[in-house]
């Protein structure tokens, strides 16, 4: 984890521990609605990766299976390199 998910994160737990907060929101443009800047810095998977859920069963739906991709993309990489390194 990077310093700035690490401080976020510690921000997020200070805020439970000291008010009992269970859920934070935060604006679509911060994970790229209509900010193309946040979606070239992958500002969406910054938040995912700190526990961030759609709220919305369609677009939780939508994320789950863009991580599948994800993982999937991210084994055949690496057994790629296995295979070639052999």
């Amino acid at each position: 984890m990077g310093e700035t998910a690490w401080i976020y994160a510690q921000t997020l737990r200070l805020l439970q521990h000291l008010h009992g907060t269970n859920a934070i929101s935060v604006y679509p443009y911060q994970i790229g609605d209509e900010n193309e800047e946040a979606i070239v810095s992958g500002a969406f998977w910054f938040y995912r990766k700190l526990g961030f859920r759609s709220m919305n069963p369609g677009l939780e739906k939508l994320a789950q299976a863009e991580e599948e991709k994800k993982c999937r993309q991210t084994l055949r990489i690496a057994l790629r390199r296995v295979c070639c390194a052999a």
